[in-house]
């Protein structure tokens, strides 16, 4: 008797996904894939760590950060549908952890930014995942900003990541506080405050070498970014419009 044999994850997403838990770097020929995929190539954050949040967030994109405009009766919007494999049908489970808002710039110039952990079985690791309403500031509507053990719990994995994300963005621009809290997931105000507030610990620690501008995939591991250029550049769209207060404990 034969059997069919159904593989849920693409073999070509699965090696993007083990590339970055690991911190690897994928060969030359993955471009292909990521051609394939509509992964921009000119975005500030690597191509693999926006392909991985494509993979992760794609059955939740409806419920990400959107942002619209109305002229007539055309509605243009600003996040546009990102793709998978074909033949992906492993549907990926991330919870939300919350919504900031950066800053409002003007009426209806809100700078939201969403952040997902999403467990990865067969690796035993979490991805947290940043997620905004559209390309302007970092060239991508999301990406995937660092990995932590799965023996954390969801919170305390994303914690891990997103402080040392919002730090890095001290370190590599003087990047301002978040102004506040559009939505709670898996934590609430008073939780996100508190992790904002850790951020200041971080700043007040004396320097353990050059600012990281990309979070390493894990705290144990070496920062690709760091290793191979200079500070990120500021995102200079957001730059141009966020009026936000500096980073407090509120």
């Amino acid at each position: 008797m034969t059997a069919d044999i159904v593989r849920l994850l693409p073999a070509d997403e699965q090696d993007l996904l083990k590339y970055y838990v690991e911190g690897t770097s994928p060969p030359d020929d993955v471009d292909a894939f990521y051609d394939a995929l509509e992964v921009p190539n000119d975005a500030t954050p690597p191509r693999l760590a926006i392909a991985v949040a494509q993979i992760l967030l794609h059955h939740v994109q409806g419920a990400l950060p959107q942002w619209a405009s109305v002229t007539g009766d055309k509605v243009s919007l600003n996040r546009k549908e990102h793709k998978r494999h074909k033949d992906a049908r492993l549907v990926f489970n991330p919870q939300l952890i919350c919504t900031i808002n950066w800053a409002d710039s003007g009426p209806g110039f809100s700078w939201p930014e969403s952040y997902h952990v999403t467990y990865l079985p067969g690796f035993d690791k979490f991805v947290t995942t940043a997620s905004r309403d559209g390309p302007d500031a970092w060239g991508c509507s999301d990406h995937a900003i660092g990995v932590a053990d799965g023996s954390l719990s969801p919170v305390e994995a994303a914690k891990e990541v997103i402080v040392e994300f919002w730090h890095s963005q001290v370190s590599a621009w003087e990047q301002c506080r978040w102004a506040y809290l559009f939505s709670e997931g898996l934590i609430d105000k008073q939780i996100a405050n508190a992790w904002a507030a850790a951020v200041i610990v971080l700043i007040m620690l004396p320097p353990r070498g050059p600012p990281c501008p990309y979070p390493a995939q894990q705290s144990s591991s070496p920062c690709p970014a760091t290793a191979a250029a200079a500070p990120l550049p500021h995102p200079t769209v957001r730059a141009s419009r966020r009026r936000a207060p500096h980073w407090s404990s509120r």
